[in-house]
């Protein structure tokens, strides 16, 4: 029998390559991408540093993205116009599986662009109506770890938000914190624990997640609290969607060790 050994070494030549090259620049996103168009999650010109994204973030769920305002904690901001669904901004310390939270559900029946157009294209092109009926193909954003109560404290301690509100892209949604699953390599930490530093891992955990348009949505919320397993299980079980985010730059698929500063995408209406 005949052995193409030559032809073999060619094919382990090509994965070894595929392997090198994906190891250091990234293979693009693994997840599929958003239909609705994000922003960072930081007020205009803040400089952010992704600390994870959706090729190392793959717990509790997959395409997970972390950030961290690089000069000192920040005021965190809707991604785009939505409803605020549901939160918790009550726990007070880090080390504990209870967060503070905010889920916005943003609506994809008005004139925008996605994640998967945009990339690329000069001339942003227009979403077009849910097939499914109106509302069934809206996409819902989490946002994770905010300081105690700055989600409901009137301003500046706070968003003042209440559910079911409308806020619009940029507009203020709690203070970045260290509140629940966070640990010191999360973010930058002087010597000490969460008790002497309570700054210790601060940042912003960050999905964007579909949910079954035939099921209420009460029934499909994860809770962010207590249970850690049973909280990753439940994301678990929620199709995700991997965003590109507008940027001062433009739109990019951000990777860990980036530092973007954040920027209003230009077609919101």
């Amino acid at each position: 029998m005949n052995i193409d050994w030559k032809g073999r070494m060619r094919i382990v030549t090509t994965v070894v390559l595929i392997i090198v090259v994906c190891t250091l620049s990234g293979c693009g996103v693994m997840g599929r991408p958003t239909d609705g168009l994000y922003r960072l999650p930081y007020a205009d010109g803040v400089d952010v540093e992704v600390t994870q994204d959706d090729l190392t973030h793959r717990t509790p769920a997959m395409n997970m993205f972390d950030f961290a305002g690089v000069a000192t904690e920040q005021i965190l901001v809707a991604t785009a116009p939505g409803w605020v669904r549901y939160f918790e901004d009550e726990n007070e310390v880090g080390g504990t599986a209870n967060n503070n939270y905010i889920w916005i559900e943003h609506p994809l029946d008005y004139c925008q662009t996605s994640s998967s157009e945009a990339i690329g294209s000069t001339t942003p092109t227009t979403c077009k109506p849910c097939p499914k009926g109106l509302g069934k193909c809206n996409e819902w954003t989490l946002t994770v770890h905010m300081r105690n109560r700055s989600i409901t404290s009137a301003p500046p301690l706070g968003a003042g938000l209440s559910l079911n509100e409308w806020v619009v892209a940029g507009q203020p949604i709690g203070i970045e914190g260290a509140v629940g699953v966070v640990f010191k390599n999360n973010m930058r930490c002087s010597d000490g624990d969460f008790a002497v530093d309570p700054l210790c891992g601060r940042h912003a955990h960050f999905n964007v997640f579909v949910f079954d348009s035939d099921v209420p949505v009460e029934n499909q919320i994860p809770t962010v609290n207590g249970d850690y397993e049973e909280y990753a299980k439940q994301l678990s079980e929620r199709p995700e969607r991997v965003p590109a985010f507008c940027t001062q730059a433009g739109l990019r698929f951000v990777r860990k060790g980036e530092v973007h500063t954040a920027a209003p995408c230009p077609n919101f209406q």
